[in-house]
């Protein structure tokens, strides 16, 4: 049986995007509450964050990007200026979009006082977004040699570090022999198992330490070369794999293949259980199992259940805007969560995390898909931003609380009864300090850089 026609790869492509979208919104709302405790409630949130994996999903989409960006190649193949050409448009791909959401989070970050940690928020929710908003921030930021304002363009950084030297790595996919590439697949995953993790910390301590007076603005550089090292191989593999899968896939179809693709799936989102943790190898068994999800799932003609998920127009859709939910979805999500956190008994939210989770999801995919924040009045929640009369912990300036006024459709509120409007005031919690590390309790670098960070997402390239 031949594969499925270009149009049908292309298509199924975007359905992945937004297969993906899902993963890393669900993974984000379930984050802004604690881990360490213990309960049915919270092994479900683990659960769900596990099979709904935002860095699987990321894998996916890394490799989606290799293969998308060699086929945009192959089309101006004949042009002599055609690497000229690919480097102007990742730039107006990438560059116009970010620039757009910086100031939209600006505006946001400016409203309330997102220094100070909701005291029943997770430290690492504490931590999204910790940049002293400056316009040296957000020069740095807006160049993308720093993440400090959006944790989740850590992977911008990615693709533009991996544009630079993609034509190179293109041509020699297109014009060596079949030995010559695996050779440099080999290659580059032997430089992400040597390298991989520990690039970061160490150069960082170079740079802080000898050289912060010339380079303390760019202490992210290091962390940049890590990525770069650790998920390479990966662009690589989305670029030289269709051949092979188009040779397999045909002798696969049918029950095989759909029991292949399910074990990929499993053994893709719970591959730093049995490796102890985020590491190179489970990176690499996480790499195998996406590779064999995205190109069976673009190939085949058997109609299974993600088959049917990924021929569905609603998932073609989302994929089609996931680069823009992709930039918004971490500030919306953030200032949801901070408006619940201001609004539902602290203790309600330890006793039900799930409920609070869930009703996050909600609400955030309500806004995420249309890419609008939190505003004063016209939303499901009705959220309106009001001055507390009680003074911040910071200098005695007046804090901004969010709360919500009768009539709200938070799931939360209307379980939790009457709400101590006496203590709304009180519960923004401690200060974290901008520079405190965290415990993460998902499976490995997601939405921040690999310093042991979390939560990844997707997002369309």
């Amino acid at each position: 049986m031949p594969n499925t026609s270009p149009t049908d790869r292309i298509s199924r492509l975007e359905a992945f995007r937004g297969l993906g979208a899902i993963a890393v919104i669900v993974t984000h709302c379930f984050l802004v509450v604690p881990w360490d405790g213990q309960g049915a409630q919270l092994l479900l949130i683990k659960l769900v964050c596990l099979f709904l994996n935002g860095h699987t999903a990321l894998m996916i989409f890394f490799v989606i990007s290799g293969y998308v960006l060699g086929l945009s190649l192959d089309k101006g193949a004949s042009r002599p200026d055609n690497v000229s050409r690919f480097y102007v448009r990742r730039g107006f791909r990438i560059y116009p979009a970010h620039l757009v959401a910086l100031g939209f989070i600006a505006i946001a970050l400016s409203s309330f006082g997102h220094a100070v940690r909701p005291s029943a928020a997770s430290q690492m929710f504490g931590a999204w977004f910790p940049a002293t908003l400056s316009p040296i921030t957000g020069l740095f930021n807006a160049l993308l040699l720093r993440v400090d304002m959006n944790g989740v363009a850590w992977t911008l950084v990615l693709e533009v570090a991996i544009s630079l030297v993609f034509p190179l790595l293109y041509w020699t996919s297109r014009r060596s022999p079949g030995w010559v590439r695996a050779a440099i697949l080999v290659g580059l995953i032997g430089v992400s198992f040597a390298v991989g993790n520990r690039t970061t910390q160490a150069s960082v301590a170079v740079i802080t330490d000898y050289l912060k007076p010339l380079l303390g603005q760019f202490s992210y550089v290091p962390t940049i070369l890590n990525s770069l090292a650790l998920y390479g191989y990966v662009f690589y593999v989305g670029l030289t794999a269709e051949p092979a899968f188009k040779r397999l896939v045909p002798r696969i179809e049918g029950r095989w293949g759909t029991r292949l693709m399910w074990f990929a799936l499993f053994v893709a989102v719970t591959s730093n259980v049995y490796t102890g943790g985020f590491t190179p190898t489970s990176l690499f068994i996480e790499v195998c199992g996406a590779t064999f999800l995205v190109f069976y799932g673009i190939l085949t003609h058997t109609r299974n259940l993600l088959i049917k998920a990924l021929d569905h127009p609603f998932f073609k859709w989302l994929g089609a805007i996931s680069y823009s939910f992709y930039l918004y979805h971490f500030i919306i999500v953030y200032c949801i969560a901070t408006a619940l956190f201001r609004v539902v008994d602290p203790m309600l939210i330890g006793r039900d995390p799930l409920l609070f989770g869930v009703d996050a999801v909600r609400v955030s995919g309500d806004r995420g898909t249309r890419d609008r924040v939190v505003s004063p009045g016209g939303s499901s929640l009705d959220l309106v931003l009001k001055e507390s009369p009680h003074a911040s912990e910071h200098g005695g300036r007046g804090r901004r609380a969010w709360t919500a006024p009768g009539g709200t459709h938070c799931l939360l509120s209307s379980i939790a009864g009457p709400l101590d409007r006496r203590s709304r005031g009180h519960r923004s919690g401690r200060t974290v300090p901008l520079s405190a590390e965290h415990a993460c309790p998902c499976r490995g670098p997601c939405s921040r850089p690999p310093r042991g960070s979390c939560a990844g997402g997707s997002r369309r390239t």
